[in-house]
């Protein structure tokens, strides 16, 4: 069939003109918004872990701080594992559309305020920082110049160090790839990869498969990593974990299917871990 001719397209009405310009495309605009939570979660997430990793200091003596960090990490692993199975089944009540999605992301916040209470029945010195300041209750304008000054300060002390520097920057690029690799692997389950009923499927079963593996892959490098430090020093040992890193993401883009992301989710919590 030939296309209507313009006398006939103008007949369509006002609405269907020849001028009228189309708007952005809502697909997009989700897309982007979705991008955008995704990110702020996790450095939310990041936030309070670092947060974790100051206080641990003031919880524990000096000869079981190691071993504390290794367990937190570990009980992290063990506690996505956890959240992942619970998640699934929340949309398996809800159903995996979008306010499926979005009752897992309100159920998701519950475990963040159970630990606020937790944290709530410290008192205020016990978790630190050293120096607390004589006023208790200060303005939130002090507060954040105190903040701002500290972090200031601790820039240029490791600026001095430059090993320490090359250290916190390859900490750094690695969390930054691996919280893109993450929401890039919930995108591609959420759009991309089909529901089936395979022996990896797409959809959030799928998706907690790559939970599983990478927590797998956590439990596996607690477990390998002491011995191999004592065998062959971290000097040797962290750079081949990156790597090694590297070299699997390079291989995914090859091999773009769920099992490749499956096996890279793996190597990855093994690498973040070790």
């Amino acid at each position: 069939m030939e296309p209507p001719s313009g006398a006939a397209a103008g007949q369509r009405g006002p609405g269907r003109s020849r001028g009228r310009r189309r708007g952005p495309d809502p697909g997009r605009r989700r897309g982007a918004g979705f991008y955008t939570a995704g990110l702020a979660v996790f450095s939310v997430n990041r936030f309070v872990l670092s947060a974790l990793s100051a206080g641990l200091p003031h919880t524990t003596d000096e000869e079981s701080l190691v071993l504390a960090n290794a367990l937190s990490t570990t009980a992290g692993g063990v506690s996505t594992v956890v959240g992942g199975a619970a998640a699934i089944l929340v949309l398996e009540a809800t159903g995996s559309g979008n306010p499926g999605y979005a009752a897992m992301a309100l159920a998701a916040a519950v475990p963040y305020l159970a630990a606020s209470t937790v944290v709530r029945g410290f008192s205020r010195p016990y978790l630190g920082p050293d120096h607390m300041p004589d006023v208790v209750r200060r303005a939130a304008l002090d507060t954040a110049r105190d903040t701002l000054s500290g972090l200031v300060a601790g820039a240029r002390h490791v600026t001095a160090r430059p090993p320490a520097a090359a250290a916190l920057l390859a900490i750094g690029l690695h969390r930054f790839c691996y919280g893109v690799f993450t929401l890039m692997t919930l995108l591609l389950y959420r759009n991309t990869f089909a529901d089936g009923g395979g022996l990896f499927p797409g959809g959030i079963l799928g998706l907690g498969q790559v939970v599983a593996a990478a927590a797998v892959g956590t439990l596996v490098a607690a477990v390998v990593t002491p011995p191999v430090v004592r065998r062959i020093g971290t000097r040797r040992w962290i750079p081949a974990l990156l790597i090694g890193g590297a070299a699997v993401q390079v291989a995914l883009g090859l091999w773009f299917t769920t099992v490749a992301v499956v096996l890279v989710g793996l190597l990855l919590g093994f690498v973040a871990q070790g």
